[in-house]
C-alpha cells in the first residue's frame, strides 16, 4: 500500500489542479452570470462530460486496455493502428452519435437557456472525445504526467484562461460566452497533445484489429457512459424536474464533493495499468495482493479527503456566494456521505473491466441506474434538493453492491480481498 502511495505522490498536484480548475471555474462563471444563465451552463457542461463518453465508442479505455499490452510487448504497428483507427473512429462515429443525441435532447429544453447553447455540443463534445482518447494513449504508453496533465489539468485551466479573458471583455457573461470559453480549453489541449506525439511512430506501417477492438470497445462505451450518466444524472435530474436556478444550487456542492476525486484519480491512474498488464497472468496469490493494496490506498485516502472536505465545506461553498453557503451545506454532507463507498466501485469496475467480462460491468451499471432512479424520484418528492441528492447517493451505493457481486461470482476474488481486508496471506479457491 505504501509503494502506491509513493508512486501516486507525483500525480497527486496534476489530480488537484484539475479539481480546483473545475472549482475555479464554477465559482467564475456562478459570480458572474446569475442563476438562470450559470444553470443552463452547469447543464449543458455535464452533458459534455456525459455525451463525450459514447463519442469515445469506449476506444478511450480499449486504447489502455490493449495498448499497454502492446507497448509492453514492443508490438508498434499494433499500437500505431489502434492509435490511428481510435481517431478516426471519433471524429467520425463518434460525432454522429453527438448529433443524434443532441437532437433528441432539444425538444426537452426548448425555449430556454439550455436550448440556446446546445448547439455548441456538437463542436465541444467530439474534442472532450478526442483529448480522452488522446490522453489514454500516452498512459498505455507509460505517460502517466502527461495523460494527468492533458485528461484532467489543461483543459480546465485553459478554460479559466479563456473565462477570464473573455470577463474582462464582455459586461455580461451568457451561456454563449461560457461555452466558448469550454470550447477554447480543449482545442488548445488538443493542440498541446499533438505537440507531445508528433512524430510518434513515424515511419512504421500500422496494423489494425478493428473486429476485435471494437467487439471490446461496445461494452466498455456502455459502461462508461453508463456511468458518466449515473455520476451526473442528479444534476441533469435537478434541471428536468425543477429548473435552472435549482441547477446552479445544486452543482457547487457536486464540484466540491469531486475534490475527493484528487487521491482517486492518482492511485487508479497507477494502479489501472498494472491490472491491465496482469490479464494473462490469473487471478493467483499475487494479482490478488495487489487488488488487497490497492483497495486499502484507495478506502485510507478517500476516508480521509471526505473528512477534510466535509470541515471545509462552509468556507468553501461561500466562494459562490453567501446564499449558497446559508443553504446548500446539507446537500454536501449527503453527496461526501455517497463518496465514502467511492473505492469499492474504482477497484471492482477495474477488475470487471480491464481482467473479466466488461459486459458485467455494464449490467451493474443497469441496476445501479434503476435503484438510483427509483430511490431520487421518490426521496425527492418528501425532500427536494436533498432527498434527490439521497436518492443518487444510495443508488450509487446498490450498483457498487452489485458490481462487487459481479467480481466475486464471475472472477471468484472473495469480497474481503476487494475491501482490503486481507493481508499478503490471500489465498485462492
Amino acid at each position: 500500500m505504501w509503494e502506491i502511495f509513493k508512486r501516486s505522490l507525483p500525480l497527486l498536484p496534476l489530480s488537484a489542479m484539475q479539481q480546483f480548475g473545475r472549482l475555479i471555474v464554477t465559482v467564475l462563471l456562478a459570480r458572474w452570470m446569475g442563476a438562470e444563465n450559470f444553470g443552463a451552463f452547469a447543464t449543458l457542461y455535464v452533458l459534455i462530460e456525459v455525451l463525450s463518453q459514447p463519442a469515445t465508442l469506449g476506444l478511450g479505455q480499449g486504447v489502455v486496455r490493449y495498448g499497454a499490452g502492446y507497448f509492453k510487448q514492443a508490438e508498434q504497428a499494433l499500437l500505431r493502428g489502434l492509435h490511428r483507427f481510435s481517431l478516426f473512429a471519433v471524429v467520425t462515429a463518434g460525432s454522429g452519435i453527438t448529433l443524434l443525441l443532441v437532437l433528441i435532447s432539444a425538444p426537452l429544453v426548448s425555449g430556454t437557456a439550455t436550448h440556446e447553447g446546445l448547439r455548441y455540443l456538437l463542436i465541444a463534445v467530439p474534442l472532450a472525445a478526442l483529448v480522452q482518447v488522446q490522453a489514454s494513449y500516452l498512459l498505455a504508453t507509460k505517460r502517466k504526467q502527461d495523460f494527468l496533465l492533458t485528461r484532467q489539468v489543461l483543459a480546465q485551466w485553459f478554460t479559466i484562461a479563456a473565462a477570464l479573458v473573455i470577463l474582462l471583455s464582455v459586461d455580461t457573461v451568457t451561456v454563449h460566452e461560457a461555452l466558448w470559453a469550454v470550447i477554447l480549453g480543449f482545442s488548445f489541449t488538443l493542440l498541446y497533445q499533438w505537440s507531445r506525439l508528433r512524430g510518434e511512430l513515424r515511419g512504421i506501417a500500422p496494423a489494425y484489429r478493428t473486429r476485435e477492438w471494437l467487439t471490446a470497445a461496445l461494452p466498455l462505451m456502455l459502461s462508461a457512459s453508463g456511468t458518466a450518466l449515473i455520476v451526473r444524472l442528479d444534476i441533469l435530474f435537478a434541471r428536468i424536474i425543477e429548473n435552472e436556478a435549482a441547477v446552479a444550487l445544486y452543482l457547487p456542492p457536486a464540484v466540491i464533493a469531486g475534490l475527493t476525486m484528487i487521491p482517486v484519480n492518482a492511485i487508479g491512474t497507477v494502479c489501472r495499468p498494472r491490472l491491465a498488464a496482469a490479464v494473462d497472468e490469473g487471478t493467483g496469490v499475487g494479482f490478488r495482493t495487489g487488488v488487497v493494496q490497492m483497495a486499502r490506498a484507495l478506502i485510507l485516502a478517500n476516508t480521509l479527503v471526505v473528512l477534510v472536505v466535509a470541515l471545509l465545506g462552509p468556507w468553501l461553498l461561500r466562494l459562490y456566494g453567501e446564499h449558497h453557503a446559508a443553504v446548500a451545506m446539507p446537500l454536501l454532507l449527503i453527496m461526501l456521505a455517497g463518496r465514502l463507498v467511492l473505492p469499492f466501485r474504482v477497484v471492482s469496475s477495474a477488475l470487471l473491466k480491464l481482467v473479466g467480462n466488461p459486459w458485467l460491468s455494464t449490467l451493474s451499471f443497469v441496476i445501479g441506474s434503476v435503484a438510483t432512479i427509483a430511490a431520487a424520484l421518490v426521496l425527492h418528492r418528501y425532500w427536494g434538493l436533498e432527498g434527490l441528492a439521497a436518492g443518487f447517493a444510495v443508488g450509487f451505493a446498490v450498483g457498487v453492491a452489485a458490481s462487487l457481486l459481479l467480481v466475486r461470482r464471475s472472477l471468484g476474488i472473495p469480497l474481503s480481498v476487494m475491501c482490503g481486508m486481507h493481508g499478503d496471506k490471500v489465498s485462492t479457491p
